[in-house]
């Protein structure tokens, strides 16, 4: 556990950097942007983020603003540096159900940790190429998000504000065996604390 957590905090903080140094995650034609290494943005039947996701408070823990969101009780070693374990999934969604669409992927996160939840908590759809799709996850705040597929195996999604200014920062990464799903976020303004929710797959 402390090995995939310092992996996805350095990848995270890659991610963090190359940003900050004004690097372009877009595909675009124009010669002079900077760009990192291109990954094909296209999304196959098989790609190993679909399916259905549902949240491991064992694994998880958020540590985002600093402070403590968990209880000791049952905590891990991991987690009694970061808060504790968390009780719950952020905002209650506990299930990410992940499909192909068209030429990209939507999302569907539904309020609960049960496999067979069914209270749908908000929707959306994105491409991997760092188009700007209206983000769903801070109503009211008119955000764009951004998706960019930085490896076979992780995604990552930049939301700005009205101001143009990124207000989130966020990978999602699959594991080398497909069974599980791990997603940090944090702020641009303290890369080092980030919240890190871990959803295993369902198996259909």
């Amino acid at each position: 556990m402390h090995t995939r957590a310092r992996r996805f905090a350095f990848a995270a903080g890659l991610f963090a950097i190359a940003l900050a140094m004004g690097i372009s995650l877009t595909y675009g034609q124009d010669q002079k942007q900077r760009m990192l290494p291109a990954v094909d943005p296209k999304v196959r039947p098989d790609d190993p983020v679909i399916g259905t996701w549902v949240f491991d408070a064992s694994k998880s823990y958020f540590n985002r603003d600093g402070k403590s969101r968990g209880t000791p009780e049952g905590q891990s070693d991991i987690q009694s540096q970061f808060g504790g374990k968390p009780s719950g999934p952020l905002g209650g969604v506990g299930k990410w159900v992940i499909a192909p669409e068209r030429d990209g992927l939507s999302f569907k996160y539904y309020r609960g940790t049960a496999a067979d939840a069914t209270d749908l908590a908000r929707t959306f759809f994105c491409t991997l190429d760092g188009k700007p799709y209206p983000d769903p996850n801070g109503p009211g705040r008119d955000e764009v998000g951004r998706f960019w597929r930085l490896h076979p195996l992780m995604i990552a999604r930049e939301v700005r504000g009205k101001d143009g200014r990124p207000t989130e920062m966020v990978t999602i990464a699959v594991s080398g065996d497909g069974k599980t799903l791990t997603v940090s976020s944090w702020l641009p303004e303290t890369p080092n604390l980030f919240n890190m929710q871990v959803f295993n797959k369902v198996e259909q």
